[in-house]
């Protein structure tokens, strides 16, 4: 079955050649190309306008991107995450201000 482009695989192949190749949160090497090194910070279920904004995605490691995505409690207790807990709060408010 054929999967419907969203842009996304564009998007993180343009983030891979713009910032260095290793986790934001942890400052970990990443040294391949894998989609599950891309975080959103903001769902794009919820959120889908920003499913191609690049401040709404984070390179980590595919465990950190476990971690954030389904183990959310235990990311907010992880200090190396608080960035990318802040940044989704402003960018929670930047969205529903817009909608104003």
């Amino acid at each position: 079955m054929k999967r419907k482009k969203t842009g996304e695989l564009e998007l993180f192949k343009e983030i891979w050649n713009e910032r260095p190749h290793e986790s934001e949160v942890s400052g970990e090497l990443i040294y391949e190309f894998s989609v599950s090194c891309f975080a959103h910070v903001l769902s794009k279920g919820a959120y889908p306008s920003y499913r191609l904004d690049k401040r709404n995605i984070v390179l980590m490691t595919p465990e950190e991107h476990h971690l954030f995505d389904f183990k959310t409690d235990k990311a907010k207790q992880d200090k190396r995450f608080s960035w990318v807990f802040n940044r989704k709060e402003e960018l929670v408010r930047e969205y529903y201000d817009s909608q104003l």
